[in-house]
């Protein structure tokens, strides 16, 4: 059983500390401060590179394996009536840890479908933090399953800001200190309990941003391209600082952000970087993933990943 698996979806609770008799000269509290940044990173720091691996499959994959899978379908629903992959289970960000605790009794591996991928990215990256480690997010949504349902895809490409890409250098990384968490908790486990929850709590819509909302003052946030150096090297936003994928411990590239700015992070297609800005921001930073990734900057010339449609049509179950 993944740890702490059954006790995931509820509430995390605080143990009240046991006071024993004092004298009134030992009022002054030298407690040390605890460093809940410190405490939560023994974790993620151990955690990220398994929770970035496998983390995605493709609709065929999901087909094949379709009997030995326990589906979250993350749409609203009554998209989901109208049509979705069999045996699918409806939720929501907030409710799909009940979801699974309650009704995955043969402890499937866990497929979390969207739109168009992303949703199901940020929800892929809570349950692996939260243990469900072998829960993946399904490529492309909806629109990968089944090619009538592509309608996402095939309105969010761009080429408008082809002529915005630039092929210089990237800047230096910077080195900044690790945010401050506040939750209120000592264990390091709870508190990374607790601000998944919070992250979850807040939904995509806030933690992400359009092309066009960025592209209109990319020097209001500190943007960070999230692809290898190659293919940095094709094409990328003015600007914007090379993050080697794989690269965001506490050793590795996460001192790199800046807790008091606001950060965009941006790869192929929104999906990875809807994963990885889950895990930044339940890290206490502020990150924004940028929807449709390059497919919304310069789709017909990007280095890899360009959106097209699957060729898919899957039965649809409705009900």
């Amino acid at each position: 059983m993944k740890f702490q698996k059954l006790a995931l979806a509820l509430s995390v609770a605080l143990t009240l500390s046991v006071f024993t008799g004092c004298s009134e000269d030992d009022d002054d509290d030298n407690t040390t401060p605890v460093d809940e940044f410190a405490l939560m990173s023994e974790l993620t720091d151990t955690g990220f590179a398994g929770w970035t691996t496998g983390w995605v499959q493709g609709a065929d994959y999901v087909h094949t394996n379709l009997a030995n899978l326990y589906v979250v379908d993350l749409r609203s629903a009554t998209d989901y009536a109208a049509g979705h992959i069999p045996g699918a289970h409806n939720a929501t960000l907030t409710t799909m840890a009940d979801n699974i605790a309650t009704n995955n009794t043969s402890d499937l591996p866990v497929a979390v479908v969207c739109y168009t991928g992303q949703t199901s990215a940020f929800a892929t990256m809570a349950l692996r933090m939260l243990g469900w480690t072998d829960a993946f997010s399904v490529k492309w949504g909806m629109g990968g399953w089944n090619d009538a349902l592509n309608t996402s895809w095939a309105t969010g490409i761009s080429n408008a800001y082809v002529g915005n890409m630039v092929t210089s250098a990237s800047p230096a990384l910077g080195t900044f200190e690790f945010p401050a968490l506040n939750t209120g908790l000592t264990d390091g486990q709870a508190i990374l309990e607790a601000r998944v929850n919070a992250i979850l709590a807040e939904g995509l819509t806030p933690n992400i941003v359009t092309a066009a909302t960025v592209m209109a003052t990319p020097g209001d946030y500190q943007i960070f391209n999230y692809w290898s150096a190659a293919h940095y090297a094709v094409g990328h936003i003015d600007g914007a600082y090379q993050l080697t994928p794989g690269n965001l411990t506490t050793t590795t590239d996460l001192d790199a952000l800046d807790p008091a700015d606001q950060q965009v992070l941006y790869c192929y297609t929104g999906q990875t970087s809807a994963l990885v800005g889950f895990y930044l921001n339940a890290l206490g930073y502020d990150v924004l993933s940028l929807k449709y990734g390059a497919n919304a900057l310069y789709h017909d010339t990007m280095p890899a990943n360009a959106w097209a449609a699957t060729g898919f049509n899957y039965e649809l179950e409705t009900n």
